[in-house]
């Protein structure tokens, strides 16, 4: 399996949904209402998505994808460990096709301070949206992470997490689910590709794709993610042949339903 067409294959989903508009919504830069239009909070919200998870089986000779719906339920307003008001999220994970029961998944917390949007999940603190909202604006997103917090990755080529860099890209008039967004910004968090002559010939060289960006509609929130940490390693017995190995992991959600 070839890990290029397989990344082509992920960023098309995001490139067909998307049309370049300069009618989108204007927002200001620096007022603290620029995040809470991008991320709307009260009690009873949800957004459900559509959730594939890509991960190496058969000891990462073959990539597969797990599909999934995940509905994340805006429950209430608490106090989370840094003293700050948050909201309390529960996501809840169903088949596909949603024909099953939903089943508690996880939850996470989400807090605008300091004219910023911060995540907590699994005591993970990131800063998700941050101003000024404006296009190629730049934070460290993940400044309160400790090294090494996401475990696994922390094997593959990409740069420490610590040091990644998070940037305002659009904003565009967007398509999701059939619904039209006027006002859609991307917030990439990495983007990067090492020993790319090496895509045509795998079974020889080692190589990675990691792209990270998460997508925020006005007046919806969340409506797409895009995560791909994949790493390429040659058989270390016989490259020629043997199939090389595959580490990393991969998500792509995107909305499928709101309130």
């Amino acid at each position: 399996m070839r890990l290029f067409p397989l990344l082509c294959a992920c960023c098309a989903l995001l490139v067909l949904a998307c049309t370049k508009s300069t009618q989108s919504i204007q927002l200001p830069e620096y007022a603290p209402e620029a995040i809470t239009r991008l991320a709307p909070a009260y009690k009873g919200k949800y957004i459900t998505y559509r959730l594939d998870s890509i991960v190496p089986i058969l000891q990462g000779r073959v990539l597969a994808t797990r599909r999934y719906l995940a509905k994340d339920v805006w429950d209430t307003l608490i106090v989370d460990n840094q003293g700050k008001p948050a909201w309390r999220i529960f996501r809840f994970l169903n088949d596909s096709l949603g024909s099953g029961p939903w089943s508690a998944s996880t939850t996470y917390t989400l807090s605008v301070y300091n004219n910023r949007l911060e995540q907590l999940e699994n005591n993970l603190r990131t800063i998700r949206l941050q101003l000024p909202l404006r296009d190629g604006a730049a934070w460290n997103g993940n400044q309160y992470l400790p090294f090494a917090a996401y475990g696994a990755y922390n094997n593959l080529l990409f740069t420490e997490p610590l040091k990644w860099t998070y940037k305002w890209q659009g904003p565009l008039r967007e398509t999701w689910s059939g619904r039209q967004y006027d006002s859609v910004w991307t917030v990439e968090q990495l983007n990067q590709v090492f020993d790319t002559l090496s895509v045509a010939n795998p079974q020889y060289r080692l190589y990675g794709i990691g792209y990270i960006a998460d997508k925020y509609a006005v007046g919806v929130g969340l409506v797409a993610r895009q995560l791909l940490l994949l790493e390429n390693n040659p058989n270390q017995q016989d490259a020629t042949t043997f199939n090389p190995y595959k580490t990393g992991f991969g998500i792509r959600m995107w909305m499928v339903d709101h309130n």
